[in-house]
């Protein structure tokens, strides 16, 4: 176990996380130091005590870190919608490169202002804020939230003793128009998310990005869930082991797209919804054909590589040279 998952572990035992956290708050506010930890290590990072020092540490969320840097490649576009700090939005940018491109998300002031910090202490030119919520229509909306920096600040009316403030809104299919299809969307916007899907058919049925997304409440896993499932997407947890469809999802999960599904879909469209008369055996014979023919061609240059001829025996061998 390496230094950051023991953090981790330690921080879960009660009076030991107190302890941790008394002594990691410490710090002077707005100093900047390196991440130590975690896949953004060696990052500079500036601290603000509105924000967990999980952050700055660098064990914030360890699994979700390791996920998205395995699910990124480097020259790819990443979408941070709900950044908070920019913390996963400094462990993507890590990832893509200079070549790829990565844009955060957040309508709060203070968290738009950090990652701006976060982006320049580490002279990540190649990523981009936007001060605008994502959700089902583009505008303006009430931003409700505890206090400054908050984790759970949401969209709409506001819970008791929330602040609230008009912030910018946008959809998923105007910010893809806008800044760019990508690869992988992270998605953490405290049940929002139900909202942000109603406006992304685009996104869903042209783009095709995979998604990483944290689930609040059944209602929101019921309908995100319905949103993937009917664009043709497969689920899996965040080691990317496939999760089963028809059971409930984890608090995080990877979602990726089914081309299988899409075929599947094609041919019951083409079937069902015109002239044209596509029997079983031309389905089957549609997805027999491609992958036995490529079974013998893998199995043809097998034999080449494998094949050696047997050795001439030596009488042979004193003949022919007579």
């Amino acid at each position: 176990m390496d230094a950051g998952h023991l953090i981790q572990t330690a921080g879960k035992i009660p009076v030991i996380s107190h302890a941790l956290r008394w002594y990691a708050g410490r710090y002077p506010e707005d100093s900047v130091v390196k991440i130590k930890h975690g896949c953004a290590a060696g990052s500079a990072w500036r601290r603000h005590h509105r924000y967990v020092n999980g952050y700055w540490i660098g064990h914030y969320e360890l699994p979700l870190q390791e996920a998205l840097t395995r699910e990124l490649k480097p020259g790819q576009r990443f979408f941070d919608v709900g950044a908070n700090a920019g913390f996963f939005t400094l462990v993507a940018a890590r990832r893509v490169g200079s070549s790829g491109r990565c844009v955060a998300f957040d309508p709060s002031p203070d968290n738009a202002a950090s990652i701006r910090e976060q982006l320049e202490a580490n002279a990540l030119d190649h990523c981009r804020v936007v001060e605008e919520a994502i959700s089902e229509v583009s505008g303006t909306a009430l931003f409700s939230f505890a206090t400054p920096g908050s984790p759970t600040g949401h969209l709409g009316t506001p819970n008791y003793r929330e602040q609230r403030i008009e912030v910018n809104v946008t959809t998923l299919d105007l910010a893809c128009a806008r800044f760019g299809k990508p690869d992988l969307i992270k998605m953490d916007i405290e049940g929002g998310e139900i909202n942000a899907f109603k406006s992304a058919g685009q996104s869903l049925s042209v783009i095709r990005p995979r998604w990483l997304i944290e689930l609040h409440g059944a209602e929101c896993e019921r309908e995100v869930k319905r949103a993937l499932q009917t664009a043709d997407y497969e689920f899996f947890d965040l080691r990317g082991g496939p999760l089963n469809g028809s059971g409930s999802l984890p608090g995080h999960f990877i979602a990726r797209v089914c081309y299988m599904l899409i075929i599947t879909s094609a041919l019951h469209t083409i079937t069902h919804h015109t002239q044209w008369f596509v029997s079983p055996w031309v389905h089957l014979a549609l997805f027999l054909g491609p992958v036995l023919f490529f079974a013998r061609e893998r199995t043809s240059v097998l034999r080449r590589i494998h094949f050696k001829p047997a050795p001439l025996a030596k009488t042979q061998n004193a003949e022919n040279l007579a």
